[in-house]
C-alpha cells in the first residue's frame, strides 16, 4: 500500500526518483483527491479510514515535509494550496495533532506544539517573501 513515507523523500531536492515520487503524491492517491492536507495512506485503498491514525488522516508534520518537497521540485501551487490549508486548520482548530483530510476536523491532541511549530514556519515563509 502507498503511504506518505513514500512521499516525503522529495524534500531531498536531487532525488532522482522525482518525476515518479510527484507523479505518486499529485495522483488519485493523494492530493489528486483535493484534500485538505496531505493524507497519510493511499485514498484508493479499500481500508482508508480517514480517522484512523496511520491508515488514512493527515498530520501537520508529514504535509509540512510535502510541502517543502513540492517547493523543492518547483510545485509551488500546489505547495501554496496546501501551506495555506495547513495554517489555516492550525489556528481554526487550537493546533490539533491531525485531521480528517477532506473536513479538517481536528483528531488527537490540541495545543499541540509540533503543529504551532510548523504553522509559524510556514506563515514567516510567506510572510518574508521568500
Amino acid at each position: 500500500k502507498a503511504t506518505i513515507s513514500g512521499v516525503v523523500p522529495l524534500i531531498l531536492p536531487d532525488l532522482s526518483q522525482a518525476p515518479t515520487v510527484l507523479q505518486t503524491v499529485l495522483g488519485p492517491r493523494f492530493l489528486g483527491s483535493r484534500p485538505l492536507m496531505v493524507p497519510s495512506y493511499d485514498v484508493t485503498a479499500q481500508d482508508f479510514q480517514p480517522t484512523q491514525y496511520w491508515r488514512g488522516p493527515a498530520w501537520f508534520n508529514m504535509t509540512w515535509l510535502v510541502i517543502w518537497g513540492l517547493r523543492a521540485h518547483g510545485n509551488d501551487a500546489e505547495a501554496n494550496a496546501l501551506s495555506a490549508s495547513l495554517c489555516a486548520l492550525a489556528l481554526e482548530h487550537r493546533f490539533p495533532e491531525y485531521v480528517d483530510p477532506w473536513t479538517g476536523a481536528p483528531h488527537g491532541t490540541r495545543n499541540f506544539s509540533w503543529t504551532a511549530a510548523l504553522a509559524l514556519d510556514l506563515a514567516t515563509f510567506h510572510g518574508n517573501g521568500r
